[in-house]
């Protein structure tokens, strides 16, 4: 009898109750932790010492310092994952407000942007200058007789030119260019273009210069404009100081044309050099001129 029992009280033993106290307190001390963590990493974050207060801009010349300065600023307003201010020395993104000036202002063509511990942000910046002047999609034939036509350099948008810098990208409508200092390119092969964006290719420009060097060494002629035209896809119209013309090839040396340029003035042209309409130079040594 007494066996049985002591099984029964085996067998009906009462369970034990498991103690989640030391659980609780030791998620309630993590949890703890973690808030007073991202509590510090926000004062930290937002410590005045180290957000940027001191703005030095350079540079600028035409672009209004005021619009430059809050352009600069959009960038630097707001917060990094919504607490962090992106003012912030450490999260202070140099190329976001580098291309956020660059897309504000065309006119900008370069922009250096430093930070300096713990709260200066300098900012340099360099406008585009002015290589030539660029009038796309003539209305009229693509001659460079026309250009000084006020009707003949209005565009499909009803504006006219623009002025055009050295990478090629046109930045600002040009008001008026008659008797400009700059050379003009004209353009009737490319209808489409975007202010801010290359509208000439870099092939042509360096083209360009290279013809000018050319001709002021074999004649001292400077060159006053260039034509792209559809109708002579393999050619270039060239417009001299004098107010003649140069047709010339695209895939020739102007070291080489401007050679045969030369021997044609010394032999044939000579003295009437400023009667001449137009030379054409696409035939090596076979040159051709015309008076006026």
């Amino acid at each position: 009898m007494t066996d049985l029992y002591f099984k029964s009280r085996f067998l009906y033993k009462k369970k034990r109750q498991r103690n989640f106290r030391p659980l609780i307190l030791i998620s309630l001390a993590i949890l703890t932790g973690m808030a007073a963590g991202a509590y510090g990493l926000f004062s930290l974050a937002n410590l005045p010492y180290w957000q940027i207060k001191n703005i030095s801009v350079s540079g600028f010349e035409t672009v209004e310092q005021d619009e430059l300065y809050a352009a600069i600023q959009e960038p630097i307003d707001g917060y990094v994952w919504k607490f962090i201010p992106k003012s912030q020395y450490f999260f202070l993104s140099e190329e976001e407000i580098k291309e956020h000036v660059k897309e504000k202002f065309v006119k900008i063509g370069q922009v250096n942007v430093e930070k300096k511990f713990p709260d200066v942000l300098t900012v340099v910046v360099e406008e585009r200058k002015v290589f030539a002047i660029y009038c796309p999609a003539f209305e009229k034939g693509a001659t460079t007789t026309d250009v000084l036509d006020e009707a003949a350099i209005k565009t499909k948008g009803g504006k006219k030119c623009f002025y055009l810098a050295r990478d090629g990208v046109i930045f600002e409508s040009s008001i008026n260019f008659a008797g400009s200092v700059f050379p003009i390119i004209e353009n009737d092969e490319d209808r489409e273009f975007v202010i801010g964006k290359p509208a000439v290719s870099q092939e042509v420009l360096n083209f360009f210069e290279e013809a000018d060097s050319a001709l002021k060494e074999k004649t001292g002629f400077i060159l006053s404009s260039l034509t792209i035209s559809k109708d002579i896809p393999k050619d270039y119209i060239l417009g001299t100081n004098f107010g003649w013309f140069l047709i010339v090839p695209r895939e020739v040396l102007p070291s080489d044309w401007s050679a045969n340029l030369k021997t044609i003035i010394d032999s044939k042209i000579k003295t009437r050099i400023g009667d001449l309409d137009y030379v054409d130079l696409r035939f090596g040594n076979k040159v051709f001129y015309k008076f006026r």
